[in-house]
């Protein structure tokens, strides 16, 4: 009786370790990302607009169109100038805004990438005061997902989602 109490005990140890080592492991497809890897490639993103400015108002916000838009963003080496990585970003805005993105002219370009472990924070229009568009998400392996706005003199005008998923390094 002692022996089938022990055995039953051992066993429930080797299965409840089981259980957490799969838990811990990255999920099926996908690598845990180390701190410092490398974001460069090419990546296919969507853009969501959640919600925009209501017309007139300072501070109120409406339901956006929760319309997508997609695209292609390629990341190729870091630049000369600290965080900046050489990029080249390929979105039509017009489904979601009505127009293209203020100050983001889709041409080759510096995007400005902050990293904070996994944390990943997108300027695609770095350099500019009075408007702007940027990102900001958690990495998982080859998959990036988190928040984009649109900003301009006043603040933030348009905001949403976004989900960036690596095609090739």
């Amino acid at each position: 009786m002692i022996r089938l109490t022990i055995a039953s005990i051992a066993a429930s140890i080797v299965i409840a370790l089981a259980a957490c080592r799969t838990a811990l492991a990255p999920a099926a497809g996908g690598e845990q990302p180390s701190p410092n890897g490398s974001l460069v490639g090419n990546w296919t993103i969507t853009f969501r607009l959640d919600s925009v400015r209501a017309p007139g108002s300072r501070s109120g916000w409406q339901l956006g169109s929760l319309r997508e838009a997609q695209g292609r963003l390629r990341l190729t080496d870091s630049s000369a100038s600290g965080n900046a990585v050489r990029s080249s970003i390929d979105v039509d805005f017009t489904p979601l805004l009505g127009r293209q993105m203020s100050c983001f002219e889709p041409t080759p370009r510096s995007t400005g990438v902050e990293r904070q472990g996994d944390t990943v924070t997108f300027r695609f229009t770095p350099g500019v005061a009075d408007c702007g568009f940027g990102a900001s998400g958690v990495l998982r392996g080859d998959s990036l997902i988190g928040n984009w706005d649109e900003t301009s003199f006043i603040g933030p005008v348009a905001a949403g989602r976004f989900v960036m998923t690596r095609s090739s390094r």
